[in-house]
Order: structure tokens, then sequence, then C-alpha cells
């Protein structure tokens, strides 16, 4: 694996772009602020020792993190970061064009990825939220600017990705899955600053559960302590989502927190039989309460992870053997692409 090395002196580091926008202001999310995105390192990035995960101690939680981890065969730290890149195309197209108004260009996407269908930009009513959406859009890119760099040559470029809301789209088949719409709705995540919460804590879940599930597979020290580093940023973006999503789901007649609920539900039901994924509040769908759970942790502190097989069976929308479905209609590129659960 070719891994680039960045000068710690260098005056961009891996928020340069977050910086940039933030000293500039909001005019630069235009088609030529991409070109300008740093590379991943840093002065932050010391390596980690390669020493086993410990076991925690403590009391039982009554949401244990997963234990289901599926016989798979031995990956290397590329085989990972292509599985991981693939994930963070997903992310960075669907905030890239909903919150910036632009796609990924040719250098980000990669060549010969094929065009998108169905995402559009979305007007934010509130904005502070707009606000907050525009630094999630930029560390997207910055993540997928970084995961590129670590791979070097040997990045593929972004699958086909379904981000419609038609009738076959998948955010509309994901809501009738989670009995938000009925047939012949469709669910509309561009529409309303409610719907896309929904979309993106759906998302931003599937993703931070992601890098905590394949964090302990990766073998090299300084991998490990980049896409460390990484885990740490989507856990702040997920956190960021899920307590929007609570806050928006206090007003009154609002159905949000049950619905995370629900699609939080949905996502155990494609990666396990047992009900380890949660919602922003507590309390059930039909039943909410105040309660706020913005992390998705147990009674120890952890948050939730997936092996990336399972992660799969998340983003492909079954609970099935499959090789492609759901978010990725073609599959993934690379050694990881088969679901785990049977």
């Amino acid at each position: 694996m070719v891994m680039h090395e960045v000068d710690p002196a260098a005056p961009d580091g891996e928020a340069g772009a977050r910086r940039r926008w933030l000293q500039a202001g909001a005019g630069l999310f235009a088609a030529g602020l991409f070109g300008s995105l740093s590379a991943c390192g840093g002065d932050d990035r010391s390596p980690l020792a390669d020493s086993p995960t410990p076991t925690p101690t403590g009391s039982p939680s009554p949401s244990p993190v997963a234990t289901v981890t599926p016989t798979i065969q031995a990956l290397t730290d590329n085989d990972l970061l292509i599985f991981i890149l693939q994930l963070t195309y997903l992310q960075a197209e669907f905030y890239s064009m909903a919150i910036l108004g632009v796609p990924l260009p040719p250098d980000l996407a990669g060549a010969g990825a094929p065009a998108i269908a169905g995402p559009r930009q979305i007007t934010f009513k509130t904005a502070a939220l707009g606000e907050m959406f525009r630094e999630l859009a930029f560390g997207k890119l910055d993540q997928l600017t970084c995961l590129r760099e670590m791979l070097g040559s040997a990045a593929v470029s972004r699958p086909a990705v379904d981000l419609d809301v038609t009738e076959n789209g998948v955010f509309t088949r994901i809501a009738r899955s989670a009995a938000i719409v009925k047939s012949p709705e469709t669910f509309d995540v561009y529409a309303s600053e409610e719907a896309f919460l929904l979309a993106s804590f759906f998302l931003e879940d599937i993703i931070t559960a992601a890098y905590k599930g394949a964090l302990p597979l990766f073998q090299k020290s300084a991998t490990i302590a980049i896409c460390g580093g990484l885990l740490a940023t989507s856990a702040c973006h997920t956190a960021m989502v899920r307590s929007q999503l609570y806050l928006s789901g206090l007003a009154s007649g609002s159905t949000l927190r049950q619905r995370s609920i629900r699609l939080s539900d949905l996502r155990d039901s494609y990666d396990s039989a047992t009900d380890l994924d949660q919602g922003v509040s507590g309390g059930s769908a039909t039943t909410p309460n105040n309660s706020a759970n913005v992390t998705n942790a147990d009674g120890e502190g952890l948050i939730y992870g997936r092996p990336p097989q399972l992660t799969l069976n998340v983003v492909y929308l079954t609970n099935l053997p499959a090789t492609s479905g759901g978010f990725f209609p073609d599959g993934l590129t690379g050694t990881i692409r088969q679901t785990a659960r049977t």
C-alpha cells in the first residue's frame, strides 16, 4: 500500500477546506473549491501502538456492543480502506449535492464514475442547521481526499450509488420499510429539513459503525492512527445529526423521534436478530419518551460497530446473502463485496 507522507508543518491540515470556508464564508461552495482540498496528514497523527484491544469491564448493559463477527477471509489494510472509501463516496456525493449544490468532480470521484440520478440541493429554513451541515459536507470531502491519498494508485473510482427519492428510489424504499410512508407515497429527503435529518441519521450511523467495526482489523499502526482519527470525525458528524434530530423531534406534534427509532430498528433487521441499534430518544417507536439518546453507545460508553460484511447487509438493505442492492445497485468494487447475514 502506498502511504503518502504529509509535511506536518504545511499550512494546510486535514481540516484545510473547513478552515478556508470559515475564513472566507459560504461563497466557497462552488466547483472551484474542490481543487484546493488538502490531503490527510498533520502533526496530530502519531502512530498508535500495535497492541491488542483491551476488553472493557463493568456491569452488563441492555444495549451491548454487537458480538456477531462473521467468518471472513484475511483482509489487508488496502481491502479495508477500499471498502471504507466507497462508503465515503456515498456520503460525500450525498452531501456535496444536497448541501453544496455540485457533484463530486472527476478528480475526487475517480475515472469512469457513473452519473448519479436523484440528489438535489436542499434549502434550509433554519440558518444555523444549514451552517452545521455545510461544515459536515466539507468534512466528508476532507475524509474522501484523505482516503484517496492513503490508497494512492490503488484507490478505486466511485461505484454506482442510488440517492433517489422516486417510487423505486432507495430513500422511498427505506421509508416504506420503516413505516414512515405507505405506498404509493414517496419520501423526498431533499424537500424539508426534517426529512433530510432522517436521511442523514440513517447514513451517518451506518458509516460510524462501519469505521468502528473495521478499525480492529487494520494491521499497520499508521493506518490505525489515521482511521482512528476518521472514526472520531465521523462520530462527531453523527452526534451533530442525532442531536439536531432529537431537538427537532421535541416540537409539538413531531414524529421525528418515533421515526428515528423505526429507522434504527430497520438497520437492526438487516444485520442481526438482536436489538442493538438505537434511535435518538428512549422508549419505543409507538411511545417514545423525552430522554435524549444522542450517542449510539452501550452502558460502557462504546459506540456501536458492525463488521464490514454486516455493514454491507445494511447498505444493500437486505438480511440475505447479496453482492449488490440498496445504496449500491451494482455492488462495491474490491475484496469486500458480499454480505454476511444468512
